[in-house]
């Protein structure tokens, strides 16, 4: 089982042919908690897997650093109305930030710290829909895709993987496409001491993972899963990816999304593939699956939810593994889902990002927006156990309502830095930053 395939049947978009309500309940019977639990006992999982909060605190509010119009103007004409986040990066003496307009590009990187964006440079680049890493040199990896367009007399998308390898001035020292005519995309990369980078995306209807060398050079890739997201991270010599497989007993009938974990080695062998979350998704159509993997020391942490065109679906969960890929404790947190539509969800939050940053005593964090708010979850790194912190924003400013685009990055061992963008649909697009201090996690 070189490259994962063999214990999954691989399918395309089917119709609908899952039965959400297995047991016959649903919210209008009995709440949340109650349905977490009898769902758990159903499903032969602890009760401690499926009620994770346990207290919730209201901190003082947000301490925001700057708030501003970000234009790219390298030329001006192109884009007026302000760029949005859309992916950061955070190392121990920087943060850089992409932003982008709504068509992904132009864009700029910029060297945002406490005082403003900071330095801005234009990326003369192709692709959209990008990511970044770093490369281990200074400089950076930026992945996403190029070149989408429908082909066809039955009209289906195409588009090319997009990599470039940036300089650490922020030019471009080579661009490569990855693709053949098929649906290829790059969501997540990470940067390899030996200087090559691993990517995960999209090949079609599968996962693609794929190592490339520091002249982009496809080395090795492996094709697995469904293409309904994935995230990837480095561990010493190991390779991790977090993705989404598939099963069904016929092609109309009990469809059924797991999260699973491959493990690779470093010349692309597999070593280890497990199921994380069991049933997260059972409607073929539905592909709004949410994944985020991160590594602190020993540890490693993967968060993951799934929504569709209206809003969450399935609560985030976080889950602590170690380095054989093995869960140490599992953990939903139940307050980043609406119960459904309608009155219900006001007041909860929205917008769940599948961001992370660890704190002192290595706890991950993850964040949710809400009108007026952000809303944190740290978690234990001991035990799972959940302290939600509701962060309140002021009532002016480009911070004031629920901002689409939510980062996360570390400021230090209990202090976290929040960066968000408002899109503007009849003015001006703004982005923020700002800062929630170590004493809301006491």
């Amino acid at each position: 089982m070189s490259d994962g395939t063999k214990s999954e049947r691989r399918i395309g978009n089917q119709p609908d042919g899952g039965n959400e309500d297995q047991a016959g309940l649903s919210d209008s019977v009995f709440d949340r908690p109650t349905m977490a639990i009898l769902a758990a006992l159903i499903l032969g999982y602890s009760t401690e897997h499926a009620l994770s909060q346990t207290k919730e605190i209201t901190a003082a509010p947000l301490n925001l650093l700057w708030s501003q119009i970000v234009p790219y103007d390298w030329p001006p004409a192109q884009e007026e109305k302000g760029l949005v986040l859309v992916d950061i990066l955070r190392s121990p003496d920087s943060l850089k930030a992409i932003l982008a307009n709504a068509d992904g590009r132009p864009s700029l990187l910029l060297d945002a710290d406490e005082s403003g964006p900071g330095r801005s440079i234009p990326l003369p680049l192709g692709g959209k829909d990008l990511h970044i890493a770093g490369n281990g040199s200074g400089g950076y990896w930026i992945g996403g895709e190029i070149n989408r367009h429908m082909i066809g007399i039955a009209p289906h998308y195409v588009s090319d993987g997009y990599l470039a390898k940036i300089s650490a001035t922020g030019n471009a020292i080579w661009e490569h496409r990855f693709g053949n005519r098929n649906e290829r995309s790059i969501q997540s990369l990470a940067g390899l001491p030996s200087g090559e980078v691993v990517v995960s995306g999209r090949n079609d209807d599968a996962t693609w993972l794929a190592k490339i060398s520091e002249g982009g050079e496809v080395l090795w890739e492996k094709f697995f899963g469904v293409a309904k997201g994935s995230s990837v991270i480095a561990v010493g010599e190991l390779i991790f990816v977090a993705a989404f497989s598939a099963t069904h007993e016929s092609d109309f009938y009990k469809y059924q999304d797991d999260l699973s974990l491959w493990i690779f080695d470093g010349a692309g062998t597999l070593v280890e593939r497990r199921v994380i979350r069991n049933a997260i998704n059972r409607k073929s159509s539905s592909a709004f699956g949410k994944i985020f993997l991160q590594s602190e020391g020993d540890d490693i942490y993967l968060s993951s939810l799934w929504s569709d065109s209206f809003g969450a679906i399935k609560s985030t969960e976080v889950v602590k593994l170690d380095r054989e890929g093995k869960t140490i404790w599992q953990k939903e947190v139940l307050d980043t889902s609406p119960p459904s539509s309608g009155p219900a969800t006001i007041g909860l939050p929205s917008n769940c990002t599948n961001g992370m940053a660890i704190i002192s005593p290595g706890d991950p964090v993850i964040l949710c927006g809400k009108k007026g708010a952000t809303v944190l979850f740290r978690l234990s790194s001991k035990t799972g156990e959940v302290t939600k912190i509701v962060v309140p924003h002021s009532h002016s400013g480009c911070q004031s309502n629920a901002s689409p685009a939510l980062f996360l990055a570390r400021k230090n061992e209990q202090t976290v830095f929040i960066l968000g963008s408002r899109r503007g649909h009849f003015g001006e697009s703004c982005t923020w930053m700002g800062e929630v201090f170590g004493e809301a996690w006491k």
